[in-house]
């Protein structure tokens, strides 16, 4: 019997495939508000399929979307 990969952890699967400087240049994320803002993707469900796929630009593509979001969630504190 085959054994079943463990699901990859969206947070895991994107620090391996996003260098810092997609995160601090394309991004615009401050280095310490990295893992805050991979904490916030990964709450959403939709990041589980995204890193199961392992596409890395369907990832990088999903983290622009997300960032737009959370972009906004600062601006309203």
């Amino acid at each position: 019997p085959q054994k079943k990969e463990a699901p990859i952890v969206f947070k895991d699967f994107a620090k391996a495939n996003c260098n810092e400087n997609y995160f601090t240049e394309t991004l615009k994320l401050k280095p310490e508000e990295i893992e805050l803002f991979l904490d916030y993707c990964d709450a959403d469900p939709e990041s589980k399929e995204k890193s199961t796929t392992k596409n890395v630009l369907s990832v990088m593509d999903y983290l622009l979307k997300k960032n737009e979001a959370f972009q906004k969630l600062k601006e309203d504190k």
